[in-house]
């Protein structure tokens, strides 16, 4: 998963880097922090039963609040570069928002969850039209 999400931000920074957006790009490469950090902890902790311990309980509550911040923050970058392709941007801002609202309130992680998952796809369909926009000029 750390492959395919660590690819998928690299394009996504590759985007930001082109328009010049520095908040996106700060936040793209915390995500990939955070998420090759809670990978590692993941692989490293699992054979000790470190799973089950209050340590591990609090690093993954403090971790998933982090991922909520950097998508907050995601978000609000997205959001402001809405001149340039409209709604399609303005909607995927808010979504991020959302989505980084529902991981840092814990109670509303399974939001996070459904933001997260609407905001990747909308993301993927942004790049087949960058592509398409791309392949036109």
């Amino acid at each position: 998963s750390f492959i395919a999400m660590l690819g998928f931000y690299s394009v996504l920074a590759l985007l930001f880097k082109i328009r010049k957006n520095s908040l996106a790009m700060v936040c793209i490469v915390c995500l990939m922090v955070l998420i090759a950090g809670s990978d590692l902890f993941t692989l490293l902790s699992y054979p000790v039963n470190f799973g089950t311990s209050t340590a591990s309980v609090i690093l993954g509550v403090s971790l998933m609040f982090l991922i909520g911040v950097v998508y907050v923050l995601l978000g609000v970058a997205i959001y402001r570069q809405r001149e340039i392709y409209g709604d399609f941007e303005k909607w995927l801002g808010i979504i991020a928002v959302i989505s980084g609202i529902g991981y840092a309130v814990i109670i509303l992680f399974p939001v996070g969850i459904v933001g997260e998952l609407v905001f990747e796809i909308l993301l993927v369909s942004l790049f087949f039209k960058l592509y398409e926009q791309h392949k036109k000029a």
